[in-house]
């Protein structure tokens, strides 16, 4: 039941909204008033008595779909009156008090998914952002200190909108893809149902991101026992990609970061298996239209995001996620540069999946693209590139142990050192990159109350710092590893930092730094000890 709340409590009267007046399509020659209160409370009523009218037919007459047939399509006429109501948001507050949005949620759930179309194409037009903003206008100051401030979106979430959607969901993909099927069998005679359809579900998509943004408290409901992300994952899947495919991956990426409890209902494998047929298609072939490539993206920022839960990488490492990884790391451009990002989320911080890599051979591979082979040289996407691979680096040499952990440092030796004279490159290049940051002039620019230590962390993380701090990790490990051999990868790394005026103290420094940002209090023990060790061999 709804929270009632009067209008005179959020200061309204009956009169209307505006006074303007709301006019219909250029050309209709109708015009729609604009609601009152007292009109608004009229409309409510009709469709509420129009809609038990038709339970009380379907329920006598559930044989004979003719009986109740008139009653469903005044039931349709009701609803379609609530239009313009969007055109009101200041009186949100009256339509929540007539329990209008219980009202919305059991027509949403009506057995005639035509009802319930129109039904999601009204909740479209009342939840769009804009709307919600203009709600909050209206509202009183102790209203908008409630987690969900919009009274129509907090009444929505108490009526069961959560569940709601859920289930219409499922019912609308369902629909439009009988649709899409109808079509591919009728030819162009058969496209206006899909069309239909097809703009029901982007409606329900606007309906679900609205919530997202405007009431993040509700995601966990949406998100429950992960069945809205797999019926996304099978949006997804489809053959063809359209606007709905991109909405789809969109609202995938927002709800798995919305929380953990979104994120572990993907330890499911079906689901995680459903995400990886879609990333297996890209082994052979690059995407093929700007919505297909914004659907690929999308869903590797939202797998991406699934995998800082640990319980999601066991899941992606027992469904065989990394030997996708490195198959599509063996292939084109694009893929190379997703896999790779994908792997860096995959072994942060989880040591089985770090010995499965190099049981399976990844090192080889991670090597060539560590050295740039095979990506794009673009600016931008260098920097995320070297970022992803340091980033990977350090997470194998903070996991293995033992004979793999030898695997990984001999790479370093390998083809006359050239990987490590690239380690010592990347360095030079970052080392110079946070050195031009204007320290001076940060501090110039910012008020007394403005915190400029953040703002000069800030813009130098802009220029590669996290890199720098990386490429420092990967150094430390190698110089303080076992073995008379490194001692070749000292003598490298000193006759760098040599010719920029540097040594080991340097690196030593930045590693320090870098043990202030990282929350593990063993793995910062470590950094420091490693930072420890530079200083003595700098001397």
């Amino acid at each position: 039941m709804a929270t009632k709340r009067s209008a005179a409590d959020a200061g309204l009267e009956d009169r209307p909204a505006d006074d303007s007046e709301m006019n219909g399509e250029e050309g209709a020659g109708e015009e729609e008033v604009l609601f009152t209160p007292s009109l608004l409370k009229k409309t409510v009523a009709g469709l509420r008595q129009q809609y038990e009218k038709n339970q009380m037919l379907r329920a006598k007459f559930a044989d004979d779909p003719s009986k109740y047939l008139e009653s469903e399509l005044k039931l349709d006429e009701e609803l379609l009156k609530l239009k313009s109501l969007s055109a009101t948001p200041n009186l949100y507050p009256n339509f929540v008090e007539l329990e209008g949005a219980t009202l919305l949620i059991e027509i949403l759930n009506h057995e005639n998914v035509d009802v319930c179309v129109d039904a999601i194409d009204l909740l479209s037009d009342l939840t769009e952002g804009s709307v919600l903003e203009e709600e909050l206008q209206h509202l009183p100051e102790k209203e908008l200190e409630h987690p969900i401030p919009s009274l129509l979106l907090r009444s929505l979430g108490e009526s069961g909108i959560a569940d709601t959607l859920r289930t219409t969901l499922s019912r609308l993909l369902k629909a439009e893809r009988e649709a899409i099927e109808k079509k591919a069998k009728e030819g162009e005679g058969g496209g206006e149902e899909e069309v239909v359809e097809r703009q029901a579900v982007y409606n329900l998509f606007s309906v679900i991101e609205s919530i997202l943004e405007s009431a993040p408290s509700l995601a966990p409901g949406i998100g429950k026992e992960g069945k809205v992300i797999e019926q996304l994952l099978r949006r997804i899947n489809h053959a063809e990609f359209d606007q709905n495919s991109v909405y789809a991956s969109e609202l995938l990426a927002i709800l798995v970061q919305a929380g953990e409890e979104n994120r572990k209902t993907m330890v499911e494998e079906k689901k995680m298996e459903l995400l990886l047929r879609f990333l297996s298609k890209y082994r052979k072939k690059e995407p093929g239209s700007e919505e297909e490539e914004e659907v690929l993206d999308n869903t590797v920022d939202a797998l991406c995001a699934l995998l800082t839960s640990a319980d999601v990488q066991q899941t992606f490492l027992k469904v065989e996620g990394l030997e996708l990884l490195l198959a599509l790391m063996e292939k084109k451009k694009g893929s190379r540069r997703r896999a790779l990002k994908i792997l860096d989320f995959a072994l942060t911080n989880f040591a089985p999946a770090c010995s499965h890599f190099v049981s399976i051979y990844g090192i080889r591979t991670l090597s060539s693209l560590f050295m740039g082979k095979g990506l794009s040289s673009k600016k931008g996407m260098e920097k995320e590139n070297e970022e992803h691979a340091l980033s990977t680096l350090a997470s194998l040499f903070k996991s293995l142990e033992g004979a793999q952990r030898e695997r990984l440092v001999a790479k370093f030796f390998e083809s006359e050192y050239e990987k490590m004279d690239r380690l010592m490159e990347l360095w030079e290049k970052y080392s110079a990159a946070v050195k031009k940051v204007d320290v001076a002039g940060i501090e110039q620019t910012l008020g007394e109350d403005e915190d400029k230590e953040e703002a000069i962390l800030l813009a130098k993380m802009d220029q590669g710092l996290f890199c720098l701090q990386l490429i420092a990790v990967v150094i430390g490990y190698l110089l303080t590893a076992e073995g008379k051999a490194t001692e070749a990868l000292h003598y490298r790394a000193q006759l760098h930092l040599h010719q920029l005026g540097q040594s080991l103290n340097t690196v030593a420094l930045v590693l320090v730094e870098y043990a202030e940002s990282v929350g593990e209090d063993g793995y910062r023990a470590s950094i420091l000890t490693i930072a420890e060790e530079l200083k003595k061999k700098a001397e």
